[in-house]
Parts: structure tokens; C-alpha cells; sequence
């Protein structure tokens, strides 16, 4: 009988309650549209068909505001650019426009939606369309500012898409030796009550150990990292956390401190993922720099423009960030500006999540 009650109650229980289901979040994609950053659900995706990129009618559209007409009954679809207008015969395959020329195009359907050719609204609404890294597809008209480059050089430092969901960046800044330059961008670190670790090597204990206690002593934040001299060797995974461990001990008998964070200059970040839990086993913090400046940023570097495509592209970073300084005036220069306009300035410590920026795009 008391099983027979405890049955009931649980049927009971179920019954009662609301059911909740766990929805798995939609990776989406990215699109580049002119200087913006878009992140768009996995639906609105494109289909590659030959030498041509295709995207939903619905999508595209609307984001250059051109406004488009479906007549089911007639099989034309009406698409108004700018300049031109395009009737599409979706039954021929053919379309004829208001300045009357006759184009081979049609406007693939597909799972109840219209698609366009991307080489069509470049050519037909005076922009271009070029592929980025990893994929991301950019449209864009000859008044944007930011070069192809500069974009592809800053979409690598992502992590994954999702981390542009109404996001506010945090910027972490490093600084790789000991140079001329350190003392000035720790004074900028200082002046703007922001952070900058330097990450010092083997060479720097040996040709600059009172550089390096000068640096402990101002309380700047420390790490170490494996040369370039090193590094050029390509050393396995262990032979680099042996190094690590090295270099360390070397800081250790100059100090009497370890240090609890390592890195990897931006031109080794492929070895970030498979590296960090050899050097988790050394009790320390592997953090990856993801963008160099300015020296590898653009094509045409100078002070001036150097700045000016930092600007353009700033506000469009919504994802975390690590920003190796180069010890050159250009980049204590820019490093000076990003802190006029940057919140969000986090310390590199120990006990923060490295920084990883091997995961692909839309992971």
C-alpha cells in the first residue's frame, strides 16, 4: 500500500511541475559588414555554389537597406538597389533590370527561402566582397576604412564567435625583454592607473639582471617567457616547459621570487593549446599575446595611421583581448592612445584563466 502512495505522489509531482528543456546555443557565424562585426544565427548561413557565395534574400538585404518584392504567383522577385532595379524570372533563370540589360542570374531556393549571389549585389550596388580569415565573409564599399588586413589580422585574435554576445572587452597588455622602451610604458601603464606585464627570457637575466631588479622593485608584474633564439630550434612541448622551468630557477637566484605567469610571443600561439598542461605541471599560468602592435598590424605603418586604424577598429572589439607592445616608440606611441580609450584594463596574474586564442572562429 505505501508503495502504491509513494507511485502516486511521484505521478503526482510530475504532473504538477513544469517541464524545462535545455536548448544547446547556436554557434552561428560571422559577417563583416563594412567596418562591423556581425554575429548571425547558424540559419542565415551562406552556401558556396561553384565560384559563387550565396545568402538568404531575407538576411542580406535588409543590412544594405534594399528593399526587395516576392510575387509567388507571377515567379518574379523584385529586388530595388540604389541605382538599379532587378526583376527576377526564378522560373527562367533569367532577370532583366530598369536600364534593360538581361543577366543570367537566378536566385537559388532553398529550405523555403530565396538566395542571392553575393558577386551580383557587388556588382549591381557598387561593392566588394572579399574573404577574410578563417572564412568570415566581408561586403564592403570603398569608403570604409579598415583594411582587409588590418581585419584579418584582428579576427584571429578571437577566441571563438559566441564571445561577441553583448560583451565589454577586457585588454590585457605585455611587453616582451627589457628595452629602452619599458620604463615609458610602464610610466603610461602608471599614469593611466592600468597594467602592463613584462615578460623577461633568459638573455634578459643575463645581460640586464639590475634592468630586471629595477622592475621587481617598481612592483611592475613579471612573468618569463622562452626566447626567440629558443624557440627557433622548434623545441617540443617539454623542451619548452623545461625551458620555462629553467629560466625561472635563473629569475629565482637573481630575486629570490618566482615567477607564477609564462607566455608565448604572438608568432607561437599554435603551440599555446597542446602547451598548457605541461606548463600547468610547473605550477604556473601560460598566457598567449593575440595581437602585435603596431609593427605586423597593417601594411603601411606609421605613427599616424598606426593610430588612426586603432580607431577605426576599436569599437568594433567586443571580446578579450592580449596586446603585445613591440620595444619601439611607434608602439609605446599607440600603446599610449589605446589607454586614452580603452576600458577595462585587467592585471595578468596567476589565478586568472590564460588566455587562449587557438579555438577557430565559431567554435
Amino acid at each position: 500500500m505505501k508503495r502504491y502512495i509513494c507511485l502516486m505522489l511521484c505521478l503526482a509531482i510530475i504532473l504538477v511541475c513544469p517541464t524545462f528543456s535545455v536548448q544547446a546555443e547556436d554557434d552561428g557565424f560571422l559577417f563583416v559588414l563594412g567596418d562591423e562585426i556581425i554575429f548571425a544565427d547558424s540559419k542565415n548561413a551562406p552556401f558556396a555554389e561553384k565560384t559563387n557565395v550565396y545568402f538568404p534574400l531575407d538576411f542580406i538585404l535588409p543590412l544594405i537597406n534594399t528593399s526587395y518584392v516576392i510575387e509567388e504567383e507571377s515567379h518574379v522577385v523584385n529586388v530595388f538597389f540604389r541605382n538599379v532595379s532587378i526583376a527576377f524570372d526564378t522560373s527562367s533563370g533569367i532577370a532583366l533590370t530598369s536600364d534593360n540589360r538581361n543577366l543570367y542570374e537566378s536566385l537559388p531556393y532553398k529550405d523555403g527561402r530565396y538566395y542571392i549571389s553575393m558577386s551580383l549585389i557587388a556588382r549591381e550596388d557598387a561593392r566588394i566582397f572579399t574573404t577574410l580569415s578563417g572564412g568570415i565573409y566581408r561586403l564592403k564599399t570603398t569608403a570604409n576604412t579598415v583594411l582587409d588586413a588590418d581585419f584579418n589580422r584582428l579576427l584571429i585574435t578571437m577566441p571563438s564567435s559566441a564571445s561577441l554576445r553583448g560583451k565589454t572587452p577586457k585588454y590585457y597588455f605585455v611587453a616582451f625583454g627589457v628595452g629602452n622602451q619599458t620604463q615609458k610604458q610602464l610610466n603610461l601603464a602608471s599614469s593611466h592607473n592600468s597594467h602592463l606585464t613584462v615578460f623577461i627570457s633568459d638573455k634578459d637575466i643575463l645581460d640586464a639582471p639590475m634592468s630586471v631588479c629595477s622592475l621587481i622593485a617598481s612592483g611592475a608584474d613579471i612573468g618569463i617567457y622562452p626566447s626567440d633564439s629558443f624557440m627557433a630550434k622548434s623545441p617540443t612541448d617539454a623542451q619548452i616547459a623545461n625551458e620555462i622551468a629553467r629560466i625561472n630557477e635563473m629569475l629565482y637566484r637573481l630575486t629570490r621570487s618566482y615567477a607564477q605567469v609564462c607566455a608565448l610571443k604572438s608568432k607561437y600561439n599554435d603551440k599555446c593549446a597542446t602547451l598548457a598542461d605541461d606548463v600547468k605541471s610547473l605550477g604556473m599560468s601560460l598566457w598567449c599575446a593575440s595581437l602585435v602592435l603596431p609593427d605586423d598590424f597593417s601594411s603601411n605603418v606609421s605613427a599616424n595611421n598606426a593610430t588612426k586604424m586603432w580607431q577605426n577598429i576599436q569599437p568594433f572589439i567586443t571580446w578579450d583581448m592580449c596586446v603585445e607592445l613591440t620595444p619601439t616608440s611607434l608602439s609605446t606611441s599607440i600603446y599610449d592612445s589605446l589607454l586614452d580609450s580603452t576600458n577595462g584594463v585587467t592585471r595578468i596574474t596567476a589565478g586568472k584563466t590564460p588566455l587562449n586564442y587557438v579555438e577557430t572562429i565559431g567554435s
